[in-house]
């Protein structure tokens, strides 16, 4: 599961998703108070109840016909069920012959009444069956002004508006009249506004597919607005998460770029600010380091050694002025002097030891090398490989070169190369040790090289153990050779 949802984990998906999300909600909401206002607007304005008022007016002419019905009271009562369904009120006159009837279709409350009387102002037909008001006089039911509006529609001889709006209610009524102008009777509403949770519920059904289209095309927007914004995004982000990658490698050389003058390009900047100081406290770190080491030395070849080869020259002085005088005090003085020198080379033996990697003195020169290949493998991704020959009769100052070189050549290819494999390999033969380090990077100019990859260090190390350094490097990688004495060479 977490394999198929790993790519939108990233950071770019997760933008993508919510310009998304926030792009359908935004247009949901904005429909969603459009509607509302839209709705409370017209239900409130003189405009919807004259049009309500207008509308009954214009159903009486279909009313009128059905009062010739033999069966009138069940046609009545058919027209009122067509006409209020639950929230819905259908009034219309569109199948009559003219055309120019009005069709009224709104929402209500479930309170609203609609009902057909005679010109007694008995009930004919009403929804609300529960309220039993056919065959009843329908004033009985109402307000004294209601009473009032539908007596006037009663007593009137001409088709006209009559309506009057009481808080969330209008109440309309028309005559029905017959086609010599007698008033059959009258057709009465009381309009109840719905809620605008009832408002918003149904209007939002009544456009859901349009609003189904409508989303996808905003989902399909907001997805390509989303890909853009977040790609370039997660691009200076990468960009920064390179770069301190090659910090943390050692590499002060890289620097962000700043692309835009926002918050990011301000983290860039500091973050550039940052690498410069901490190049110079690295620095300032090795030169301490460097310069504590020297005083240490310092303070130990005076402390032990200098005193030692101070009492061997006052004993070997002393045998020289008594060795042909007292030849046997003179060779107890020499004696000293040979026992003074084996403390010296222990004392020069211990200090050397301590200049030594403790790397090579916990694991050995082949465990060393793998251990060094593995902490760059882990940290640049490079792939590399180690051959190491096992069991080499190397001195310590050798093991220790090797170890450098190797060190410092891994190093540049971790940092520098950009390649994708290392090989390594060191070997003895014929008295001498073999090392070499072959990479498949860009290369370089080994002429124009600047001091910042170590060469002329490598270089150094390696000659003065008596070796040689060889390094090629072009488009295809990069081959670097030691070859050292197994036995350091001395001058005779």
């Amino acid at each position: 599961m977490k394999n198929t949802l790993g790519p939108f984990q990233r950071l770019q998906w997760k933008l993508t998703l919510s310009y998304t999300l926030v792009t359908v909600v935004t247009i949901f909401v904005l429909t969603s108070i459009m509607m509302v206002v839209t709705n409370q607007f017209n239900a409130s304005s003189d405009q919807f109840g004259v049009t309500l008022a207008l509308a009954l007016q214009d159903s009486t002419l279909q009313i009128a016909e059905i009062f010739q019905a033999p069966i009138r009271d069940e046609e009545l009562q058919k027209w009122v069920d067509k006409s209020v369904i639950g929230n819905s009120v259908l009034l219309n006159n569109l199948d009559i012959a003219d055309g120019n009837g009005i069709s009224f279709v709104t929402v209500s409350s479930q309170e609203t009444l609609l009902a057909i009387v005679d010109s007694d102002g008995q009930t004919l037909a009403a929804n609300h069956p529960e309220l039993e008001l056919r065959g009843k006089r329908l004033s009985n039911a109402l307000t004294p002004r209601s009473v009032e509006l539908l007596q006037t529609a009663l007593n009137s001889g001409s088709a006209q508006r009559l309506w009057y709006r009481e808080a969330h209610q209008i109440f309309a009524a028309a005559p029905i009249l017959g086609a010599d102008g007698r008033v059959l009777g009258a057709v009465f509403m009381r309009f109840v506004q719905a809620s605008q949770l009832t408002l918003l519920g149904i209007s939002l059904l009544s456009i859901l597919p349009v609003m189904l289209l409508v989303t996808i095309g905003a989902g399909i927007i907001g997805t390509l607005f989303g890909a853009l914004n977040a790609r370039n995004l997660t691009r200076r982000l990468v960009a920064i998460a390179q770069a301190t990658k090659a910090w943390g490698m050692g590499d002060f050389s890289t620097r962000i770029k700043k692309t835009a003058p926002d918050e990011i390009s301000q983290l860039a900047n500091e973050l550039n600010h940052m690498a410069d100081d901490l190049q110079t406290l690295v620095q300032t770190r090795e030169d301490l380091a460097a310069a504590e080491e020297r005083n240490r030395l310092s303070r130990d070849l005076h402390d032990s050694v200098k005193q030692q080869v101070f009492a061997i020259r006052m004993n070997l002085g002393v045998v020289k002025t008594l060795w042909n005088r007292q030849p046997a005090e003179a060779l107890d003085h020499l004696e000293k002097a040979v026992e003074l020198v084996g403390q010296a080379q222990h004392e020069l033996s211990a200090l050397i030891r301590t200049l030594r990697p403790a790397q090579l003195e916990e694991l050995g020169l082949a465990a060393a090398l793998r251990e060094i290949a593995e902490g760059w493998q882990g940290q640049s991704g490079m792939a590399i490989r180690c051959q190491v020959q096992e069991r080499l009769s190397l001195t310590k100052a050798t093991e220790s070169a090797l170890y450098r070189i190797a060190q410092e050549a891994l190093a540049n290819a971790a940092r520098h190369s950009r390649a994708n494999l290392v090989e390594l390999s060191l070997t003895a033969n014929s008295g001498e040790a073999c090392l070499q380090i072959r990479d498949d990077g860009h290369g370089f100019d080994p002429m124009a090289a600047t001091q910042g990859l170590g060469l002329h260090s490598m270089r150094e190390r390696a000659q003065a153990l008596g070796g040689s350094f060889h390094i090629e490097s072009g488009p295809k990688g990069t081959l670097l050779e030691v070859i050292l004495p197994e036995k350091e060479k001395t001058n005779e």
